[in-house]
């Protein structure tokens, strides 16, 4: 009442001087058992111990549950109950002298002392812990209730699992077991999830708990997915209102709280909250389903329905593989996908039946699923959880799998591993056999000998064998999975892995995850990753040069340990590489002069001796060469036969051979180091002998050279200082002048070594312009991003003014509704409402005009 009148209507509160307001407390116990004496005096009932014992009781358990406990009113009903029981079992009067027994009153568990409180919960799977701890306390209580001890405090409870284990019909069985117990007024459950215990606004929260506390009065409050508590903006404000219902356990009737989710997510919230991790004392675990656990509740679904399978045998094998494969993925819900899946069958069951009906087929085996239908239901919810979105497609009639590898070479040891690993999957289906752990790969290789090939028909071969869920390889390399400021390589990778879901990742040049600033980054992000839920489906393959790949997997144990599959591409010869030249000229219906071959036979025997070879590619390579000097012979002679001369084959190995000789000789920066440091020990060993030979015979002069040969301004290479090679060497070099003595192939060696630094010098340029790019475009982002900041802080302050504008206008009305309920024109104080020149109350037969409001309170209208 008092509530009503203070928020509703401010105007008949004036009324009331607080001093004459008065507030009765509820009866307590011994006044309770007073009045329910006097009341059996006046009526000459005879209420023995136990009755009065009991009815205390009951009337305890009322006034913990209900919001507004009726107290002498309560006494009568339940007197009047009693009365009722009394005489309709012993066949009395309902007046004169009764004597009332405790069997007059019904309290909790009266009629069910008999039942099985957990009959329902052993219809479910993997509960038994469950059960058991249930038992244990339920065993407490009937215990101190037996010894007519104090009921034991049962606290509060956490239930974590994943969904689909019981803890919501748990809690409902718990809310039973402890009002049977009486240890809860009534055995309701009010359930809710902790995202709906938040509120919109700041102090809004705390209102909508105690909103959900009140309705769970005396019973059980079960906050499923209770980690959003711990997010969010009103989060904290959420868990201090439980905190604080769960230290005055009176307010609320002593009701139990449960809190349930996910095991981490749960003890992640719980550990950023000491004060509400410290109120609960019961924890129990729902641990996942197995697949046997899967197969035999959809198969008591089935049973249930009358619904018979196609070949039960064959049938049951295909679900139990079905839910092998979903229970690792992300989101596996347990019972509630298992119902999914069975109302999955049935919709494909009946859209078969309707397609068979409207081709004017009837189908004559009643209600039965077909295999297909299975099949159908597993695939679409296999692609869903892994990411490919829709239905899985069926593995086609692709023929051998294995044809493209033949147009490469050297495939053999290849080949026969994967032939090896499509064998094993196989024969496990056909025995019905768990297969083997998939995994993921590591291909070592040198470029150019069919790594991306093979990766791509091995993607093919694990679809057929429905290993993963789409034919799709997304390629990338180690370098493009790491970013370029800490905190972006993860979100790189994990964008990669999206793309990749369902299907094969292929990493090339996967050493360089081992090098760079956040190499390391992405090699443990990917760790991660082999092991996340999310990306059960993807499997992973890294490819690189042999040493390189082992130096990189030595550095991380972790990473190395994900891997359980390695092949090896050996490098092509010299037949290999002129076969596959002579097969595409044969194939492009090209012909080739007769000293074609054994032109193709040095050049790519020359090119195999040098550094960086690239096996296929070097082939292709050679080709586009071939193709470009034969296009402009064909110009300069007319000549359009579709053939190969020895002078076009000649000039494209030649090209190759010598853009690859430059570097064959070219030094690495630290050999160069290596060098100079050497240089810069012999040259302080002189010194060291020098000064020694002063110090050990002074009178004793060194003598200096007699002549310093001279280095004249014009034979010293004014280019190639400018670039700064020199000034960081502190040396000059002649840049024309040739030594005497000096052979021509030591010459030109070192005219190949010029012209190589040269091109390193470009490269390091071209290399550092990139890298101004680079930083340039972070800062254009960073700018843009700022940009957007001051236009989201000017959008939120305008907002912020608009609001404050409409509190006030708010305000106003607030003042001027006040000021006219002052008036008191209306005694139900009703809202009033502007019509004009003036004031009308809701009901409609008050007015107040604008004079007259001015006039009253000189407002300012």
């Amino acid at each position: 009442m008092m509530e009503m009148i203070n928020n509703q209507n401010p105007g008949l509160r004036r009324r009331f001087v607080p001093e004459q307001a008065f507030h009765f407390e509820d009866y307590t116990n011994s006044q309770l058992e007073k009045i329910l004496l006097e009341c059996c005096r006046s009526k000459h009932y005879q209420p023995s111990l136990e009755f009065r014992e009991k009815a205390l009781k009951k009337l305890e358990m009322q006034r913990r549950s209900e919001a507004h406990f009726g107290n002498a009113g309560s006494v009568q009903n339940l007197l009047k109950e009693a009365v009722s029981r009394a005489t309709s079992q012993r066949k009395c009067a309902p007046y004169g002298s009764l004597k009332l027994e405790s069997g007059d009153i019904e309290l909790p568990g009266d009629d069910d002392k008999c039942v099985d409180l957990f009959e329902e919960l052993r219809d479910l799977y993997r509960l038994e812990n469950v059960i058991e701890e249930l038992q244990k306390i339920k065993s407490q209580f009937d215990l101190a209730a037996d010894e007519g001890e104090e009921r034991p405090l049962v606290g509060h409870f956490v239930f974590s699992g994943a969904p689909g284990t019981g803890k919501t019909t748990v809690a409902r069985c718990l809310g039973r077991i402890l009002h049977r117990c009486g240890i809860i007024a009534r055995p309701e459950v009010h359930e809710t999830s902790g995202l709906k215990l938040t509120g919109e606004y700041s102090g809004q929260t705390k209102q909508v708990v105690e909103e959900h506390l009140v309705k769970a009065k005396g019973g059980i409050l079960f906050i499923d997915e209770a980690y959003e508590l711990g997010k969010g903006a009103y989060g904290s404000e959420a868990c201090a209102a439980l905190v604080e219902a769960m230290t005055n356990d009176n307010k609320y009737g002593g009701l139990v709280i449960i809190i349930a989710g996910y095991h981490a997510n749960i003890q992640s919230m719980l550990d950023t909250n000491q004060g509400l991790k410290s109120r609960f004392n019961r924890f129990i675990d729902f641990p996942d389903w197995h697949s046997s656990d899967c197969t035999k509740f959809f198969q008591s679904k089935i049973c249930a329905n009358n619904i018979s399978l196609e070949e039960p045998e064959q049938s049951m094998a295909i679900i139990e593989k079905g839910f092998k494969t979903l229970l690792p993925l992300e989101g596996w819900g347990n019972a509630r996908d298992v119902t999914k899946f069975y109302e999955s069958v049935s919709e494909y069951r009946a859209q078969r039946l309707h397609e068979d009906r409207a081709l004017g087929n009837e189908e004559s085996l009643g209600k039965i699923y077909l295999k297909k239908d299975i099949t159908l239901a597993f695939d679409a919810m296999i692609s869903a959880r892994m990411g490919t979105g829709g239905a899985r497609m069926k593995a086609d009639a692709r023929g051998d799998p294995f044809a493209e590898l033949n147009k490469l070479y050297r495939m053999e040891k290849v080949k026969e591993k994967l032939q090896q690993l499509q064998d094993t999957y196989i024969i496990a289906n056909q025995d019905g056999e768990d297969p083997p752990p998939l995994g993921h790969f590591i291909f070592t290789g040198s470029p150019g000998t069919g790594k991306t090939t093979v990766a791509r028909v091995m993607s093919n071969i694990l679809f057929d064998l429905e290993l993963t869920a789409r034919r799709h390889v997304e390629e990338t390399s180690g370098l493009m999975l790491q970013g370029q400021y800490l905190g972006q390589t993860q979100k790189v990778v994990e964008n990669i892995l999206d793309k990749a879901k369902g299907g094969l990742l292929f990493i090339d040049e996967a050493y360089t995850l081992g090098q760079g600033m956040f190499g390391s980054e992405a090699c443990n992000t990917l760790v991660a990753a082999m092991t996340d839920p999310r990306y059960a489906g993807v499997v992973v393959v890294i490819a690189g040069y042999p040493k390189d790949i082992d130096d990189m997997l030595a550095c991380n144990a972790g990473f190395k340990s994900r891997f359980t599959h390695t092949l090896d591409f050996p490098d092509w010869d010299v037949n290999d590489c002129v076969q596959c030249f002579l097969e595409r000229i044969k194939m492009k219906g090209f012909e080739i002069a007769d000293g074609g071959a054994d032109i193709l036979h040095k050049g790519f025997g020359e090119l195999q001796a040098l550094d960086g070879f690239g096996n296929a590619r070097d082939v292709d390579a050679v080709w586009r060469a071939t193709c470009r000097f034969r296009a402009s012979r064909v110009i300069a002679c007319n000549d359009g036969r579709k053939r190969f001369e020895e002078t076009d084959l000649q000039q494209a190995t030649e090209e190759l051979i010598n853009s690859r000789s430059f570097a064959k000789g070219k030094q690495s920066m630290a050999t160069n180091a290596t060098l100079d440091q050497q240089l810069q020990t012999s040259q302080f060993m002189e010194s060291e002998d020098l000064n020694y030979n002063l110090f050990e015979d002074a009178p004793q002069i060194t003598q200096m050279p007699e002549k310093v040969e001279e280095v004249r301004a014009e034979e010293v290479d004014t280019e190639r200082i400018d670039t700064g090679e020199y000034a960081s060497q502190g040396v000059l070099q002649p840049a024309n002048g040739r030594d005497s003595g000096v052979s021509d192939a030591v010459w030109a060696e070192l005219q190949m070594a010029k012209q190589a630094e040269e091109k390193y010098l470009e490269k390091c340029l071209a290399e550092e312009t990139e890298r101004m790019r680079i930083q340039a475009d972070i800062e254009d982002q960073l700018r843009l991003e700022q940009l957007a900041t001051e236009a989201y802080e000017q959008k939120m302050r305008e907002l912020q003014i608009q609001r404050e504008m409409e509190a006030a206008k708010k305000r106003q009305k607030e003042k001027i509704q006040e000021r006219l309920r002052a008036i008191g024109k209306c005694p139900m104080g009703f809202v009033w409402h502007d019509c004009g020149n003036g004031w009308r109350c809701a009901g409609g037969s008050h007015y107040v005009s604008d004079s007259e409001l001015k006039k009253s309170f000189s407002y300012d209208m």
